[in-house]
């Protein structure tokens, strides 16, 4: 049997590398195409994919900036087949520049590779995870204005039950969750304080829940917390059935006042910046069926102005 078809071809003067160098630099072409290109001495190619990570982190910066809800879902999917495509292009460039290539069985490889992590991506992008930008100053310190916050989308917000599993179901005491307005249209974020069956009162900065005040202890300075000194707040640390978190209170009472025993199907939420915040005090008590899902992460945060900057203290960081 002829078996010279299966065999490599080492073009003249052109090392024969190994695999692990080969998948080496399809690695890091995934992870930064720019400097891949740059070391394979393909300038061109290392301006564009750099213009393009530029101009993509503009974009991002822009619409942390405003406040934009929901967060460009098109943006990060660009990006990723950017670097997908670079990926492709470097692993074909490698192979065509140190052994002999075989197109079909190079983008059978690809295409085995490549087309469950498709599949995955869209399902989670478009199922599992939402993006969403902070507007306001209302969750203050938790998530501030120019936070892009990933969510775990909600079961109410998808008819797929086989994902389940991977949603956001069981609302707890403290949970943050993404809700569509029910008077306006718009998307907001707040903190959940009561859940149904509970009788909530609340007068000036005062909150009680079945008859019980919340539990405040004043703290000199909050890790998270921004220096809000237009608005004079003290920070807290409230516990609230088992969960504790950072709210912040300035001297001066809100307007608000009631009482409101919550139905089924209902939920009572809070901003953590108490004085700043619109919510159930003001428009009543959140339908659950509303909730679009719970915030898990801040993957980008960029403090708004004429000149913007990044906040690096709280890029990829987790939401407690």
């Amino acid at each position: 049997m002829n078996t010279s078809k299966l065999e490599l071809e080492i073009k003249p003067g052109k090392p024969l590398e190994s695999d692990r160098k080969v998948w080496f630099m399809v690695v890091a072409a995934l992870i930064c195409p720019p400097v891949t290109f740059l070391v394979l001495k393909r300038f061109k190619l290392f301006v564009i994919s750099l213009l393009t990570i530029v101009l993509s982190l503009i974009v991002v910066n822009i619409y942390a900036s405003l406040g934009n809800w929901p967060f460009p879902n098109w943006l990060f999917p660009i990006q990723v087949a950017v670097h997908i495509a670079s990926a492709f292009y470097v692993h074909k460039l490698v192979l065509e520049e140190w052994i002999s290539f075989d197109f079909k069985k190079f983008f059978l490889l690809w295409s085995l590779i490549f087309s469950p992590i498709v599949v995955v991506y869209i399902i989670i992008d478009n199922i599992v995870l939402s993006q969403y930008a902070i507007a306001s100053v209302s969750m203050s310190p938790e998530l501030i204005h120019g936070d892009i916050v990933v969510v775990q989308n909600s079961v109410e917000k998808q008819s797929y039950q086989w994902f389940n599993p991977l949603l956001a179901s069981d609302y707890e005491y403290g949970d943050l969750v993404v809700f569509q307005h029910p008077a306006k249209d718009e998307v907001n974020v707040k903190r959940i304080v009561a859940r149904a069956g509970d009788k909530v009162e609340f007068v000036a900065n005062s909150l009680k829940i079945n008859g019980y005040e919340v539990e405040r202890e004043k703290i000199a300075a909050s890790p998270k917390r921004r220096s809000f000194n237009w608005l004079k707040s003290d920070a807290y640390y409230e516990s609230n059935n088992g969960k504790r978190y950072i709210v912040n209170i300035s001297e001066d009472s809100v307007a608000a006042k009631g009482s409101v025993t919550i139905p089924d199907g209902f939920l009572f939420v809070m901003g953590d910046n108490r004085n700043q915040s619109l919510d159930s005090r003001f428009w009543g008590l959140l339908p659950k069926e509303n909730i679009l899902g719970k915030p898990i992460a801040i993957w980008w945060s960029i403090e708004p102005g004429i000149k913007p900057w990044i906040r690096w203290n709280r890029v990829f960081s987790w939401i407690s």
